[in-house]
């Protein structure tokens, strides 16, 4: 049995899951998206001209995303799999250079291809376990890969976060102490980042310099005989190139560190722990997430503690909770994967939220594909346990409706940093204090401005603000 057999028949803990898993499809589609946008133009040209070559019998969706170079698509469909095994060779190379120099996965492109494929086949196996249960299949995917998978293409902090919930879910089913399969799954974890990390290190080992002596040794102590002049200077010749590459590469990352943390800003993330988060998060997602917070104050980019990253994990919470409520539904009897009966928005959502899509861009047929409001998506599901005759429906509404206003009022309150003395890090970022209501002991506190920077996050607190007046309007609309 699996390290996760005991969470598994858990309907909750299911859920969860495959929120994890979205999040490291999500990260697998920002490496192709990055790497095709930085891919020289003949190779982006031939690209495409592979793609209409090739788009008959395929999953229409992403082959659109793709044909359009559009900023997400679901990279777990299995077509997303034939893609990188047959488009063009130099796309290939630069995919496979992408994924070892830039992410630091120690994966060469054949390795990228299988953990997508266990992905999709986990994710298949919890969207449709009972099911699959019953029938006696047994997932392709093991518990102890998946936990490996998310180990690498997670951010460390969503690692930790996934544990604690195996430990919630764990007491809620009534399991005494701490299961053996959740150290297993930490180890398991821990692994996952040392190899990340072993990686990093023989990439950044590239930088220095390798003169022809080093060169001859290692192919020697590799294959047991020493390599002629001419595969020496061909070897040496690829190293200065990697060299080179990787320094314009770091060259440009330092600029674009500078746009999200100017010198003087406080709290910053380091380089390399903001690359780690910029790519998994994506560059074109980070773009969107700017258009919807709106323009930043003195027209630069929004800082990316305060504003970008906790919007971008404002929409992963909104998201689960949606998820979850639609799951309770169709576990209920409510066909919400049938448009016909429950209509475009439930459908549209459902499916946005299943492939990793923002719950805000669910298009309506009827007015040309505009998106629906995020008030006309919380009318229409609020309104379906009345519309399938669910017992309390009241209750239903009310129960997303209140889950949605915690989240949003958890992003308003005011953060209290305490402010680096002389002599500390200041990469180093203690976690800040959460002020939901300024009291007179509250003022008293914080009112030393040496010690403490007082963070409003106004760009994230205006887009929460927005959001709770759609609810409140959703609010009102159904109780009318």
């Amino acid at each position: 049995m699996g390290i996760l057999a005991y969470l598994t028949p858990i309907p909750a803990f299911r859920i969860e899951l495959l929120h994890f898993i979205r999040l490291a499809a999500n990260y697998t589609a920002s490496i192709f998206i990055e790497c095709r946008s930085r891919a020289q133009p003949k190779h982006r040209h031939q690209f495409a001209e592979w793609l209409a070559q090739n788009e008959q019998d395929k999953d229409k969706q992403l082959w659109l995303g793709l044909r359009t170079r559009a900023r997400w698509f679901d990279a777990l469909k299995q077509d997303f799999t034939y893609v990188i095994r047959e488009m063009p060779i130099p796309l290939q190379t630069r995919l496979e250079r992408a994924i070892q120099h830039d992410h630091l996965l120690p994966w060469d492109l054949r390795r990228f291809e299988r953990a997508l494929d266990d992905l999709r086949e986990y994710r298949h196996w919890l969207e449709h376990y009972d099911e699959r249960v019953r029938s006696g299949r047994v997932c392709p995917c093991t518990d102890e890969r998946l936990v490996e998978l998310l180990g690498l293409l997670l951010l460390p902090h969503l690692n930790n976060h996934l544990l604690g919930r195996m430990r919630y879910h764990a007491r809620r089913a009534g399991f005494r102490g701490t299961p053996a399969a959740i150290p297993a799954a930490k180890a398991i974890m821990d692994k996952s980042v040392a190899d990340r990390r072993e990686a990093s290190r023989e990439i950044n080992g590239l930088k220095r310099r390798i003169d022809a002596d080093t060169i001859r040794d290692r192919i020697t102590r590799k294959y047991g005989n020493p390599p002629g002049d001419q595969a020496v200077h061909r070897i040496a010749r690829e190293e200065a190139k990697k060299r080179r590459d990787l320094e314009t590469r770091k060259r440009a990352l330092l600029t674009l560190h500078g746009e999200y943390f100017d010198p003087q800003t406080w709290p910053r993330y380091n380089l390399e722990n903001f690359l780690i988060r910029f790519a998994f998060i994506g560059k074109g997602r980070i773009a969107e997430l700017e258009a919807l917070l709106g323009e930043a104050k003195g027209g630069g980019r929004h800082n990316f503690i305060t504003a970008v990253e906790p919007a971008f994990e404002l929409a992963l919470d909104i998201a689960l909770i949606f998820h979850d409520y639609l799951t309770e539904l169709e576990i209920a009897g409510v066909p919400i994967r049938k448009r016909a009966k429950v209509g475009p928005a439930v459908t549209g959502l459902r499916n946005a939220i299943a492939h990793g899509d923002w719950f805000w861009r669910v298009p309506d047929p009827a007015r040309n594909d505009v998106p629906f409001t995020f008030d006309e998506i919380i009318e229409r599901l609020a309104a379906l346990p009345g519309d399938f005759g669910l017992a309390g429906p009241a209750q239903w509404r009310n129960n997303l409706l209140t889950r949605l206003e915690s989240c949003l009022r958890d992003r308003k309150r005011t953060l209290a940093y305490r402010i680096p003395q002389p002599g500390d890090d200041p990469n180093r970022n203690p976690s800040p204090i959460k002020v939901a209501r300024w009291t007179d002991a509250a003022r008293e506190r914080f009112a030393d401005r040496k010690t403490w920077r007082i963070e409003r996050s106004p760009a994230l607190r205006s887009l929460a603000a927005r959001w709770k007046r759609e609810i409140a309007a959703a609010r009102k609309n159904l109780a009318q």
